[in-house]
């Protein structure tokens, strides 16, 4: 038997129910307001939180890196073969000179320009043959005084972006130690020395760099060496130097020409 008064009825009456009974304009507006101010929320929050680290991430390579404009930064990963070396454009006859080897001047400036050893990135930064010189052969890790060489590269660029070049140094010098010719230790160790304004020991550092035959860093080296010799005001060796920057017409080649005219 139903006990419940008319009151009760009213009172537990379907909401469903009541809406269709009663439709009230006012209260549909502010049923929209609700739903557009809770999607606005959803919108300001919720891609805020997941995307921080990724913009986070990209404002550090973007905006804040002092190695923004270098040769050895990921931005210019693509611009290594198109803008450090210009399309050999053949003449009547000279597609047989090139098979001949039997290069111009230009062709040949152009030719050594063209990076001779694979790279990654490690911080944004330019690491040649990663795994040829950290790991053995059968695929284990090279160590080097109970440190894994993996390591010592990663803590070492990683310290360099962040401009801590002092620990940069400790963490190459290991690597050096086993081997005398690696790239990234030999350029990375004379630009640490270059920022401490150490200049010798860069000039030795970058001057052992043009030596080796993995040309991943040549181009930079030689840079820095300009840079060196113009902070160590021997500005003879740094428009010699400029000149031939200039002369190769790569990446470096407009910043050679600033350099040189402010040296005049």
């Amino acid at each position: 038997m139903d006990t419940s008064t008319p009151n009760d009825k009213k009172k537990y009456f379907s909401p469903s129910k009541k809406a269709h009974k009663k439709f009230s304009p006012l209260s549909f507006a502010g049923g929209m307001l609700i739903v557009v101010f809770a999607f606005g929320l959803i919108y300001l929050l919720i891609p805020k939180q997941a995307n921080s680290a990724i913009t986070e991430k990209s404002t550090i390579a973007k905006d804040s890196s002092i190695f923004q404009g270098e040769h050895f930064y990921k931005i210019h990963h693509h611009k290594h073969i198109d803008k450090d070396a210009e399309d050999i454009i053949l003449m009547p006859k000279e597609e047989s000179m090139l098979e001949k080897g039997n290069l111009t001047d230009k062709q040949r400036k152009l030719i050594e320009l063209l990076p001779n050893a694979p790279a990654i990135y490690l911080y944004d930064l330019k690491i040649t043959e990663y795994k040829n010189l950290y790991y053995l052969p059968d695929g284990n890790a090279l160590t080097v005084n109970g440190t894994v060489a993996p390591a010592l590269i990663n803590s070492a660029i990683k310290n360099f972006y962040y401009q801590h070049f002092d620990v940069t140094i400790t963490k190459l010098k290991p690597l050096l130690s086993i081997n005398k010719d690696d790239p990234n230790a030999l350029f990375y160790t004379g630009a640490a020395y270059y920022y401490q304004k150490k200049y010798t020991e860069a000039l030795i550092m970058l001057n052992h760099v043009a030596d080796l035959s993995n040309n991943a860093f040549k181009q930079d080296a030689e840079w820095y060496k300009a840079l060196c010799f113009i902070d160590f005001h021997k500005t003879d060796e740094a428009k010699t130097l400029l000149l031939h920057i200039i002369d190769a017409q790569g990446f470096y080649t407009e910043d050679a020409k600033k350099q040189l005219a402010l040296l005049k």
